[in-house]
């Protein structure tokens, strides 16, 4: 409906179209996963689930489905899951959000702390690489500054 007006009203033209853009891929590093892995039937202090804010994310009982698109809007970019683990896990991660980049810039040295690529891959034992995704972008080719009265 709004999509509608806009087209009604500023005279929108548009198509969309998919573009190759910059993202990650999340792998088990060298070495293996350093995540405690909750067996069925395993006691724990905590109740199940995830915490995250502010450059920490405390799992507990967690699956890697339940936190992982995080990384997406951490990083401001297309993410995937490639590292094929499926169990419940206990894990803290902890990194500065100062020394993480946005949109796609590389990796920065630690200046100000740890990195959220670093600490991944110190405190996890899985690894943030770059990848190309197919993504589908909203390409505007016409749109009217000043509305019109229909």
């Amino acid at each position: 409906m709004l999509q509608t007006l806009i087209v009604e009203r500023f005279g929108l033209k548009f198509h969309r179209e998919t573009r190759d853009l910059d993202g990650y891929a999340l792998v088990v590093a060298k070495g293996g996963a350093r995540m405690h892995e909750v067996k069925a039937g395993e006691a724990g202090a905590a109740e199940p689930g995830v915490d995250i804010g502010g450059g920490l994310i405390v799992g507990h009982r967690a699956k890697l489905s339940e936190w992982s698109s995080f990384f997406s809007n951490e990083l401001s970019a297309p993410f995937e899951d490639r590292t094929g683990l499926t169990g419940a896990y206990d894990f803290r991660l902890e990194w500065s959000r100062a020394a993480t980049p946005r949109d796609g810039v590389p990796e920065p040295v630690d200046v100000d702390g740890v990195s959220l690529f670093t600490a991944v891959q110190q405190q996890l034992g899985l690894k943030l690489e770059r990848k190309k995704f197919p993504v589908e972008v909203f390409i505007i080719d016409h749109l009217d500054k000043t509305p019109s009265n229909n």
